[in-house]
């Protein structure tokens, strides 16, 4: 566990609207800010930010807490994780109970800082490199700005992790070197190719993408996935353009470092990339926060189009409002920021040249059928509907009777998808609550030691004890002392109850968690997503729960 005293002093080194305003543009209204919830839709902002209190609180669906709370929720990470995030952007060292064995990996990370540098000095050595960023029009100011790089040959690389002691292990685990497949041969990652430095959302490098300077293949090669680094979960270029597209509300997605700089470089700043051919779930939930919106601009070649067809897909089961641009006949942002072509490029992306992206699937899904022929109209049919289905419901009307437009006599309007309420789902729950009162009673009790277990529990964990423990919650959201005074607290203290110890405590917490996410399975096999996003969901639940049945084994041995 993390010690009190560095998560004090992570809050004491973070103002509240520094926080928030990473990923909501906020309204000063007298001493408090306000913005749309990024937690709940909402057409008027309930969302307010009190830098006095260093708290926020939407009055809307009771979201609310402190800094560390906003990066815990907003980035759907744990407690420690979120506190481990904003140390690192601030540099604050951590310090760590004795009982809690965790790697501090800060330090390893700071090979890649110190690799990169390296690569940035072996750019200016290499004019081959220089060059072409010269032909894409990138200046001086820019590579400086995305501190690019080039990595030399392979004897070079591995030479010089063995000048700077870096060990093997510590290479493999960050993915700077690779163990050949056949002859089991250590070598470099990324040979002879100018790099761009991946950065995770707090500025920290985290991975490398590197790109050929001739005709060799892949063209471009990412870091494999590590303990730091998803490819999923990150976008490109975020870290500098996140309040841009926070201000703007609308984020610009295009498909390569060199787009993406290129953009920057011309002053639309509002602009990222995935990591990969198309968006992921992921990386959507990042942007549509604060009701942000999304602009694909892909290329018109194939591997474009697909990017964009699999991105839209993903978009329509949310409701983000999304539009797309495709860039036919050779059009590169790159080349006309190189020849100063800025009105052009900026009306290429305007209001008036983006389409709305829903819109554009079903006509672009219906050009590539020949209605005319009946098992060709079939598949078309049967692509269209399973579409609309996934489409929220304020949505489906308006796309229905444009896909019956489109698609002419025959198409149904409405698509028979069966729903089950969640009130009829059985969700197994225990009803007792004597569980509930016990944890709550060692919460109440042993306060120096509770911090960490409040931070695991959800307001919907309890059933019988809901209104007890949000009282709870909010006290610690305020930062406020628990007072044992309060009615509600004295009859759980003076209950029948066991007095849990610590792995009591811990093992109930456990049970909680585990009944969470048996919950979530339960509910998932009812929800309209496709079928490989809920494989991929039901896995990651079932991870949790045998993780969380490893750490209970433990405490019982």
């Amino acid at each position: 566990m993390i010690k009190q005293n560095s998560i004090n002093e992570v809050l004491k080194n973070f103002d509240i609207i520094e926080v928030v305003t990473m990923y909501l543009p906020l309204k000063k209204v007298g001493l408090t800010y306000k913005a749309h919830c990024p937690f709940h839709k909402e057409k008027t902002p309930s969302f307010h930010v009190s830098p006095q209190k260093g708290i926020y609180h939407c009055f809307g669906c009771g979201a609310g807490g402190n800094s560390i709370k906003f990066i815990q929720e907003i980035e759907n990470i744990s407690f420690p994780q979120a506190v481990e995030k904003l140390a690192n952007i601030k540099n604050i060292k951590l310090e760590y109970e004795d009982s809690y064995h965790r790697e501090d990996y800060r330090d390893i990370l700071e090979i890649l800082q110190k690799l990169n540098l390296w690569f940035v000095s072996n750019l200016y050595k290499n004019r081959e490199a220089l060059k072409y960023l010269e032909n894409r029009g990138i200046t001086k100011e820019t590579i400086t700005k995305f501190q690019l790089g080039y990595a030399p040959n392979d004897y070079e690389t591995l030479e010089w992790l063995k000048l700077n002691n870096i060990s093997q292990t510590d290479s493999l685990s960050l993915g700077i070197i690779q163990k050949d497949g056949e002859t089991e041969r250590i070598r470099a990652k990324f040979i002879n190719r100018l790099i761009f430095p991946i950065f995770e959302h707090n500025g920290k490098i985290v991975a490398f993408g590197g790109r050929v300077l001739d005709n060799r293949e892949p063209k471009y090669l990412n870091s494999p996935s590590t303990n730091f680094y998803t490819k999923g979960s990150i976008l490109y270029g975020y870290n500098f353009t996140r309040s841009e597209i926070a201000k703007t509300g609308i984020a610009i997605i295009v498909e390569g470092y060199i787009d993406l700089i290129a953009l920057y470089q011309s002053g639309i700043k509002n602009v990222v990339a995935p990591l990969g051919t198309a968006l992921t779930e992921s990386q959507i939930n990042i942007l549509g926060r604060g009701r942000g919106k999304i602009h694909l601009v892909f290329d018109g070649d194939n591997a474009g189009l697909n990017a964009t067809r699999r991105s839209v897909e993903l978009i329509a089961k949310s409701d983000i409002e999304a539009f797309v641009t495709i860039l036919t006949d050779g059009i590169d942002p790159a080349d006309l920021v190189k020849n100063k072509e800025i009105d052009k490029l900026k009306d290429i992306l305007s209001k008036d040249n983006r389409r709305d992206a829903i819109e554009w699937f079903l006509r672009d899904i219906i050009s590539q059928y020949n209605l005319s022929d009946p098992y060709s109209r079939r598949d078309a049919d049967k692509i269209i509907k399973q579409f609309i289905s996934n489409l929220k419901d304020f949505l489906k009307s308006k796309y229905e009777n444009l896909a019956k437009e489109l698609f002419g006599e025959g198409f149904r309007t409405h698509i028979n998808i069966p729903n089950k309420s969640e009130s009829s789902i059985n969700y197994n729950i225990k009803s007792d609550g004597l569980g509930e009162q016990a944890l709550l009673k060692f919460i109440l009790l042993n306060k120096e030691f509770s911090k960490n277990i409040i931070n695991e529990l959800e307001l919907s964990d309890f059933k019988l004890y809901r209104e007890e423990f949000k009282e709870i919650l909010e006290i610690e959201t305020n930062q406020q002392i628990i007072n044992n005074e309060n009615e509600k607290f004295i009859k759980i203290i003076l209950s029948e109850t066991p007095n849990y110890s610590f792995d009591e405590a811990e093992l109930e917490l456990i049970n909680i968690k585990i009944q969470r996410y048996e919950n979530e399975l339960i509910k998932i096999r009812t929800e309209q997503i496709s079928f490989l996003d809920k494989i991929e969901r039901i896995k990651n639940l079932k991870f949790k729960i045998v993780s969380l049945e490893k750490r209970k084994l433990k405490l019982k041995i």
